[in-house]
């Protein structure tokens, strides 16, 4: 496989490993790799404790789009927790403010937010992933 430095090892390192629940036919290689970086899109259902921390993982890990949903706002009892949150940021969407935060310290990484619940608008949702 290729090396594509340092950024992109964590994800270089996913790709490249086997293990036992793995399809026997899986070929590991460059392509792999690059179609998982460029072209899947992942969905993050919420912005609190874990979603912060999976956004920023993804993110690092070299995955470029990213859609995060979660319909609630920065509290002051979240900033000790959620390390993408600011005082400044109290009262704003979790959405926007976790998608700005990546978006500006990651660079080529697209987070889209949406503040929505995912129940009553799945098929809007759905509608936008496949373009």
């Amino acid at each position: 496989m290729e090396n594509f430095g340092r950024k992109w090892s964590n994800l270089e390192s996913f790709l490249s490993t086997t293990g036992p629940f793995s399809n026997s036919q899986y070929e590991a290689n460059s392509q792999n790799f690059m179609f998982m970086r460029d072209y899947i899109k992942i969905l993050v259902i919420g912005a609190g404790g874990l979603g912060c921390e999976l956004l920023k993982d993804l993110g690092m890990m070299g995955f470029k789009h990213i859609h995060v949903i979660d319909m609630d706002t920065v509290e002051l009892s979240n900033l000790n927790r959620q390390f993408l949150f600011r005082k400044k940021d109290i009262g704003k969407p979790k959405a926007e403010v976790a998608a700005n935060f990546v978006n500006n310290r990651i660079k080529g990484c697209c987070v889209i937010p949406y503040l929505f619940t995912l129940v009553f608008k799945i098929s809007v949702y759905y509608i936008t992933l496949k373009k």
